[in-house]
C-alpha cells in the first residue's frame, strides 16, 4: 500500500473521530437551556411542579448554572441521601425539561437527576458558592 493511501486514511479517521466527539456533550445538563425554574423540594418522588421560588431567565446566571452543574463530579458508591432541598427544572427552547434534586449550601452542594437517584455528583466549594447566590437572588 502506498504511503499517502496510508497518510489519507489516517487524515480522514482522524476527522471522522474529530467529528463524532465534537457532538458529544459532557456533564449532566443536555442541550441548551432557556431558562431554570427552582422550588422548595417535597422530597423523593414528590416533585414540585407549580411552587416555583425563583425563575431564572438572564442568560449569564443559566450559563453559570448549567456550568457549575456539569462541572460536578460524580461519586462512587452507593448513595443514601435525605430528601433534596431544591427540586430543579431546566426548560430547553424546544420546551423539553430536565429535572434534578439539589442540596446546595453556601459553600457545598450535590445534584442528582430525577432519572437516577442512585448517583449523586458533587458540586465544588466555588461553584456552590456561586449556584447559592444564583437561588437565592
Amino acid at each position: 500500500m502506498n504511503i499517502k493511501k496510508i497518510y489519507l486514511y489516517m487524515g480522514l479517521l482522524f476527522i471522522i473521530i474529530l467529528i463524532s466527539c465534537s457532538f458529544l456533550e459532557n456533564g449532566l445538563i443536555k442541550g441548551d437551556v432557556q431558562s431554570i425554574q427552582i422550588a422548595k423540594s417535597k422530597g423523593f418522588g414528590s416533585y414540585a411542579s407549580n411552587d416555583f421560588l425563583n425563575e431564572i431567565r438572564d442568560k449569564e446566571k443559566v450559563k453559570l448554572f448549567k456550568d457549575a452543574i456539569n462541572s460536578a463530579v460524580k461519586q462512587s458508591g452507593v448513595v443514601d441521601m435525605i430528601d433534596p432541598i431544591y427540586d430543579v427544572k431546566l426548560i430547553s427552547d424546544d420546551d423539553q425539561t430536565q429535572e434534578l434534586y439539589l442540596w446546595l449550601y453556601e459553600t457545598s452542594g450535590s445534584v442528582m437527576t430525577v432519572e437516577d437517584t442512585h448517583t449523586v455528583y458533587s458540586i465544588s466549594e466555588k461553584n456552590a458558592e456561586k449556584l447559592y447566590d444564583i437561588v437565592r437572588d
